[in-house]
């Protein structure tokens, strides 16, 4: 593999090895006011290396884990400090920028933030004398919001910066006719997964002391081949979606936005498919208010008498791809919501032709199965005396939530119950998905699991892959979101959502854009968690351990495999039954590679070889297990990176993970950062985001620990 890279102050040499021509494409974007754009069409990324230091008083030094407080319980050693109490300052001391085509391509570094500056600008205009025309630029970054902070906003004026968070910019245009694109929000996918599969160029292993000090005069001979492959690689992988959309202008921002327009393209002749949707977009601010109250997540929770017990020989069944199952085997609101009145709720349940969204008041509720559903979360009102099981409802005095009919039932399964009251109901009539709805979702599953394992068709099974996620997300999709606004001098500002400004944004939105029924996602998860929980009861209260969105563990007897079997043929038989040919019915049931069949929807018995031999979990989204491969730990707070350097035992409740084995960090924003001097080097860098290692306390709350005392105790 060579790699051409050259210092950024070789631009005009290298353009002169080139013939004093720099073989790029332009493109043209036509308006209906003829003032035409003009875009270098080649894919640009750009990437920066960047070192943080802390005030030690006598001098500028890095973070040691060694040093830090946090790492040690309850010490007085005074040479520890607290990095939470110190000066920081983060500094750019490389950047790489590539220019990419197929059959060529070229990455220049520099050592500054002015550097670049500098050299994009010579760029530019060297590339708008060459093809005479004023040039746009897209360039992309992975993770934009990382260099937004640490370079971008250190060096340009902008014009435009779209964010839904602020810090988190999608994509910022400079007053240069430069356009900075985050390419994380369009792949969705960490670099190293991303360019995994490249021909040319990989992303290297990150090198080993990401926290040693540098600045932009130390020795870089070893992170400079390391920071040239992150842009080459990222490159050599964006010129796919440059290959499949022709042109840089059109390329979407997001993995969302890259589905829709398939899906826009695909259903232009779907004339029912349209209609429910312009139809049904809701322009109602309050009622959207109530959809966005009543939508909920997958459902992640411990089995409370097994929580921090060590488990042995345990097993686990998974969805086959969950989502995408419910949305070809359910019904789903297919007419706007009415109001309905509200004694007629349980004419609503379970009901073949219509769903329901009510807003119901539970008195004297007290849980009385085997995992507790109610989130306090998703609450409206919480009176009385309220016990929780890990921020579930155990039990409460009285309580009101938004519920679809689908949770209503689980509901009643979950909770023994004094009173029940509808106080609101909104109905609709319910439907299957169009026939060329279903086939696009059933396409992508079937190419997804046909296309797995042949590497000549990554791309195409990577592109199934994606478009499956993010059909449901696109389901999800919130029709309005909160105002960020970048402001040159005043930064970051969010502004407030009034329901007026809520109304103009929907009635601009409807109609002109394709979105789909905000309702339709509140469905898919329910109907999803209406699954899951068939999984729960198959298990049993004494059985059942943890589940999480689209699987289940616990003890497996021959029993409860029988009942896994017998949901599986209902499920084979459904699809038979709710499909409306027998193509769309194959395409429900395709083979692999190796010409195994994936029933989609159906469970897969995931350990089937290979059982969880000790398993141990902590709560939601907190457990640990080992198999034949070792230990696994999924904890959120520990990186993955950390399984590593533990070992089974050493995870248990009450352990502080230091700051070096857990993988976690702070970020710091900072539009003041002190000038600091590195080793000689002064640095006045003004914005900066700094990346400070942090400690894990694996812990329960008193609450929390209490009720598992009197579960696991018979108290």
């Amino acid at each position: 593999m060579i790699l051409n890279y050259y210092h950024f102050s070789q631009l005009k040499k290298w353009v002169a090895f080139m013939g004093g021509f720099i073989p790029v494409n332009i493109v043209t974007q036509y308006h209906k006011n003829k003032s035409n754009d003009y875009y270098v069409n080649n894919i640009m990324t750009f990437d920066t290396e960047t070192t943080t230091v802390f005030n030690y008083g006598e001098k500028w030094d890095r973070y040691y884990y060694e040093k830090d407080i946090k790492n040690y319980k309850n010490s007085d050693d005074k040479n520890l400090v607290d990095y939470n109490d110190l000066e920081k300052h983060t500094l750019v001391y490389l950047w790489t920028f590539t220019l990419y085509s197929e059959k060529w391509d070229i990455t220049f570094y520099g050592r500054t933030n002015i550097d670049f500056y500098d050299f994009i600008m010579e760029l530019k205009n060297i590339l708008e004398n060459q093809e005479r025309k004023n040039l746009k630029m897209i360039i992309y970054v992975h993770n934009l919001g990382f260099d937004f902070t640490n370079s971008l906003q250190n060096i340009f004026t902008f014009e435009k910066v779209f964010a839904r968070k602020p810090h988190k910019p999608m994509y910022c245009d400079t007053m240069d006719n430069i356009t900075f694109r985050c390419s994380y929000m369009l792949t969705n996918s960490s670099l190293r997964n991303l360019t995994k599969d490249n021909i040319k160029y990989k992303k290297k292993i990150d090198f080993d002391d990401y926290l040693k000090v540098r600045t932009p005069k130390s020795n870089i001979e070893d992170v400079l081949e390391y920071a040239v492959l992150d842009t080459l690689s990222l490159a050599e992988s964006l010129q796919k979606e440059l290959d499949f959309y022709k042109n840089i202008y059109k390329i979407p921002l997001t993995s969302t936005g890259k589905l829709r327009r398939e899906v826009k393209e695909y259903n232009k002749n779907n004339t029912l498919a349209l209609s429910r949707d312009k139809t049904c977009f809701c322009t109602d601010v309050n009622f959207l208010k109530i959809l966005l109250k009543t939508f909920q997540g997958g459902d992640t929770h411990a089995n409370i008498q097994y929580v921090n017990i060590e488990c042995n020989n345990v097993d686990s069944f998974d969805i086959k791809s969950s989502y995408p199952a419910q949305m070809i085997l359910q019904k789903y609101p297919c007419t706007p919501f009415h109001f309905e009145k509200s004694e007629n709720y349980l004419d609503y349940i379970n009901n073949e032709n219509f769903c329901s969204i009510g807003l119901y008041s539970f008195s004297g509720i007290k849980f009385n199965g085997i995992i507790p559903y109610l989130k306090s979360s998703k609450s409206e009102i919480l009176q009385g005396k309220v016990r929780y099981d890990n921020g579930r409802i155990w039990s409460c005095d009285y309580c009101e939530f938004y519920l679809t009919d689908i949770d209503y039932e689980l509901v009643m399964k979950s909770y023994k119950i004094d009173k029940i009251e509808c106080k609101e109901l909104y109905v609709a009539q319910k439907d299957y998905l169009t026939d060329t709805e279903r086939f696009f979702i059933l396409e992508n599953y079937e190419k997804k699991t046909k296309l797995k394992g042949l590497e000549d068709r990554k791309e195409d099974y990577m592109r199934s892959k994606n478009n499956i996620n993010s059909e449901f997300g696109r389901n999800v999709q919130k029709p309005f979101e909160q105002e960020i606004i970048y402001d040159n001098n005043l930064g970051w500002i969010v502004e407030e959502l009034t329901d007026e400004k809520i109304e103009k944004i929907l009635k601009d939105k409807k109609g002109k854009e394709h979105h789909t029924m905000y309702a339709r996602g509140i469905y898919i998860t329910a109907y999803a968690r209406k699954e899951l929980y068939n999984g729960i009861d198959f298990f049993g209260k004494n059985n059942h351990i943890y589940n999480d969105t689209d699987s289940c563990k616990g003890f497996l007897t021959s029993e409860i495999l029988e009942k896994f079997k017998n949901r599986n043929n209902e499920i084979v038989e459904k699809i038979k039954t709710v499909c409306t040919s027998q193509k769309m019915i194959e395409m429900c049931m395709p083979k692999d590679i190796k010409g195994n069949v994936h029933i989609l929807g159906t469970w897969d018995y995931e350990t089937e070889n290979d059982t969880y031999k000790r398993f141990k979990t902590f709560g939601s989204k907190k457990y640990i297990y080992e198999d034949s491969t070792g230990l696994n730990v999924t904890v959120s707070g520990l990186s993955k990176h950390s399984v590593n350097k533990l070992k089974f035992d050493d995870i248990k409740i009450g352990t502080l993970f230091n700051s070096q084995i857990s993988g976690r960090s702070i970020a710091v924003y900072q539009e003041e950062q002190p000038i600091a001097i590195i080793d000689g080097y002064v640095s006045t860098q003004k914005y900066s985001l700094s990346i400070v290692p942090t400690t894990y306390n694996l812990g329960l709350t008193d609450e929390f620990s209490e009720i598992i005392y009197e579960i696991q105790h018979c108290i």
